[in-house]
């Protein structure tokens, strides 16, 4: 596993290296080793104008998905040096112009000299690399298209920008090689509502606690959740209140992490648990607003307590500022991967625009995570609780199993724990996935991923009993390549 060393904010502007500057003369190569390079650099790429970002920040990798539209690229998987510690590396520079929005790393000379004219910026030098082919290092090359620059850190990206008409430039400077580890984790919480309605109940925390302190161990890369977080925690903020405790761990370890809102999430559900126009007080609030279907689309106070920047990875939403329809991306096991979460039963219009997503993001493995999907059997659900907009067998219908990139559902609500394979329009298999876990024994699914050989584990867990049940091993799985088109 590759180890980090301290994080670099190195801007918000697309980025290409492409030069050093000399070594000194008294430094054989074979006396420079690129194991003091342990700070993985990450390339992110914005689809509407090919521009790159270089960062080995992953607070300025996030926003640049959220803000400005870039995404995820694994292109070129190596590790720079923060500082010149054994004195065997050289200062790469960064050069931005501001007009284009491009960035070019490279060397003081004639090449530094001439984009300087050509109006770009000097911004410092803010890490190191070797300047040659040293013990252990590999070269990362430039390649240029029409005014905008990019790298390549493989072998197999190379061939990729050659391709798509990139021309390669030069090597521009030599970096450590980053494995990649095929396999990894991710975690599914299940329904929590039971475990905040007292603020002594230590049953959230622990279960968050427990991935935290296993995050290693399992090579954690994510936490999704089935829905209904809180109970009534509209009407009662110390419900939330312990939820934000519990998972301010996750925040802590800095592990990403994305809610399902559930009919609990909402103001669809009153106090003690049940539907709130029944309440005397609803009409008296809310007048002819106290409706089902219109209290299952008030959120306010889920999205008051958990906001988008706290998320990790997030990438887009459906609507400014609400976590109601989100999509998170990451990379793992020399993949990319999606998280998207859609609301219960969601709207006609959230469907479609969860459609242009997944379309958009066609080299993603995607996951998808609502509320209400699968019934205890394993079938698919065909009602929407009589409040809802869509059913679950419409969001398959028009979602799930039209997009050759999806490959994972999670949902609670009802029911205890079922699973079941789905094929495609496009030949590919989509396995669902039901959890909902109303127990004292304060349960998580985990689900181990071999993106190399195509198989999925998962479990269901119980950290106050040290229990493993339901294991179950797939095999088969055809994980989407990056550059699938």
């Amino acid at each position: 596993m590759l180890v980090r060393a301290r994080v670099l904010n190195i801007g918000v502007a697309s980025v290409l290296l492409v030069g050093v500057v000399a070594m000194s003369p008294q430094v054989g190569v074979a006396a420079v080793s690129c194991r003091p390079m342990t700070t993985r650099v990450t390339e992110l790429v914005k689809p509407s104008t090919a521009a790159s970002h270089v960062t080995t920040s992953v607070a300025v990798a996030n926003r640049l998905k959220l803000r400005q539209g870039f995404e995820d690229d694994l292109g070129m998987p190596f590790a720079v040096a923060p500082t010149n510690s054994t004195g065997d590396f050289v200062p790469v520079k960064r050069l931005h112009n501001p007009s284009t929005g491009d960035t070019a790393w490279l060397r003081r000379g004639a090449e530094a000299d001439r984009l300087r004219a050509g109006g770009y910026v000097d911004q410092g030098a803010p890490f190191y690399a070797s300047p040659n082919s040293a013990s252990g290092c590999v070269p990362v090359f430039s390649f240029v298209r029409r005014g905008m620059h990019r790298l390549a850190g493989t072998p197999a990206y190379r061939a990729q920008l050659t391709a798509e008409g990139w021309r390669r430039d030069r090597v521009a400077f030599y970096a450590a090689p980053v494995a990649v580890d095929p396999t990894f984790s991710f975690a599914m919480m299940p329904d929590t509502q039971n475990e905040v309605v007292s603020s002594t109940d230590r049953r959230f925390g622990n279960r968050t606690q427990w991935l935290v302190a296993n995050r290693s161990a399992l090579d954690l890369r994510w936490v999704g959740h089935s829905g209904d977080v809180v109970n009534w925690g509209w009407l009662e903020q110390s419900q939330f209140d312990v939820a934000v405790r519990g998972t301010a761990r996750l925040e802590a370890a800095g592990i990403p992490y994305a809610y399902t809102l559930g009919n609990h999430d909402t103001r669809v559900v009153g106090r003690g648990g049940g539907a709130y126009v029944s309440d005397p007080e609803c009409q008296q609030r809310f007048g002819s607003e106290c409706s089902s279907p219109k209290l299952l689309r008030r959120t306010e106070e889920f999205n008051q307590n958990f906001q988008e920047y706290r998320y990790g990875g997030l990438a887009g939403a459906f609507e400014t500022g609400k976590l109601d329809n989100v999509y998170s991306t990451f990379n793992a096991g020399g993949k990319k991967w999606m998280l998207l979460t859609l609301e219960l039963w969601p709207r006609y219009e959230a469907i479609s625009w969860a459609r242009s997503v997944v379309a958009a993001h066609r080299d993603y493995n995607v996951i998808v995570q609502t509320h209400s999907y699968l019934n205890s059997d394993g079938s698919i659900q065909q009602g929407n609780g009589g409040y809802g907009t869509s059913t679950a067998q419409y969001l398959f219908d028009n979602l799930i199993k039209r997009y050759a990139n999806i490959r994972l559902v999670f949902s609670g609500h009802v029911g205890t724990v079922a699973m079941r394979a789905d094929r495609g329009t496009q030949g590919n298999t989509v396995h669902s996935f039901l959890q909902t876990l109303h127990a004292r024994d304060n349960p998580v699914r985990v689900v181990s991923v071999n993106a190399a050989t195509g198989t999925l584990r998962t479990w269901i867990y119980s950290p106050d009993l040290n229990r493993t049940d339901r294991v179950t091993t797939l095999t088969g799985i055809d994980w989407v390549d990056p550059g699938t088109t």
